[in-house]
């Protein structure tokens, strides 16, 4: 009777390790596909200064067009591209389960700063090197936006 106690006790424990065996192996199996199915894979294609502008002047989404798709500048893994991208407009694709997602991305090497004022819009513009713009062409809807010497800022009048 002791012998098939002991039997009984062995066979429970191998059925119990057995399980966890399998189960470890499941959740493993499903972190791996739940990292594949939400991790961004994708490419980032370069658009022309017209393709972006006929993008940024449409008042609703464009339709995707195949032929952006042109000149293709990184692949990544990750969030973002794997090294700096230089200035220009940019398509970030990339699938999130079932679906692919494209982003339009704009790098510029200008700097904008919103300046604090009571009555008036002032702006100051900088280059990637950090230096002030006091020639730059600033437009605010069609708008020119001088340049004050006085306030060394662009500075549209409230009227």
């Amino acid at each position: 009777m002791l012998n098939v106690l002991r039997l009984n006790a062995f066979a429970m424990k191998t059925r119990f390790l057995l399980l966890l065996l399998i189960l470890g192996c499941a959740t493993k199996l499903r972190a791996q596909s739940h990292e594949r199915a939400y991790g961004p894979t994708g490419q980032i294609y370069r658009l022309t200064d017209s393709e972006a502008a006929a993008l940024y002047a449409g008042k609703a989404p464009a339709p995707f067009r195949e032929a952006w798709l042109h000149s293709l500048v990184d692949t990544f893994h990750n969030p973002g591209p794997r090294r700096p991208l230089p200035a220009g407009h940019y398509l970030y694709r990339y699938a999130i389960e079932e679906n692919i997602w494209t982003e339009l991305v704009s790098r510029n090497t200008l700097q904008v700063w919103l300046q604090p004022h009571h009555r008036d819009l002032c702006l100051l513009v900088a280059d990637s090197t950090g230096q002030m713009l006091r020639d730059a062409r600033v437009l605010l809807a069609g708008r020119q936006v001088p340049y004050d010497p006085v306030l060394q800022c662009y500075r549209l009048h409230r009227r």
